[in-house]
């Protein structure tokens, strides 16, 4: 049971910081676009107060969103599980995946530029939740 909490948090943990990572480009380059909003947001605060609220607030998110998701592959464990390439788990791979297409749909809605970080962060949110999680455990 303890590896459960260990590789949903190491999972979640990372991906926080590569969520960090995409955050701050995305932030950067719209900046540099000259998007208003973002303008008018660094104006009123400095950028390490933004920056630092980010990290505070996904670090735990995440983390405890990947014991979540350990705790639902537990569930997809028991059922008959199909395993095509490296992919341990592929109902659970698919599930993870589909839980994230309306926030990858919403974010290109809101961004409108830019689509190789939300994509890249959708990629890697799929890669360390729906199969870094199951090797792990595994």
């Amino acid at each position: 049971m303890l590896d459960l909490v260990i590789a949903g948090a190491a999972s979640g943990l990372l991906f926080g910081s590569f969520f960090i990572t995409f955050t701050c480009l995305l932030i950067f380059f719209l900046y540099k676009d000259g998007n208003p909003v973002i303008k008018k947001m660094l104006e009123s605060s400095t950028p390490t107060k933004f920056v630092m609220s980010i990290v505070i607030f996904s670090n735990p998110t995440f983390a405890a969103l990947g014991i979540v998701f350990a705790y639902i592959f537990l569930l997809f464990e028991e059922m008959n599980s199909l395993g095509i390439l490296f992919v341990p788990n592929i109902f659970y791979t698919i599930f993870v995946t589909i839980l994230a297409i309306p926030i990858l749909l919403l974010s290109v809605k809101v961004v409108r530029s830019k689509y190789w970080l939300i994509l890249s962060c959708f990629f890697v949110y799929s890669i360390l939740f729906g199969i870094l999680i199951p090797l792990l455990i595994i």
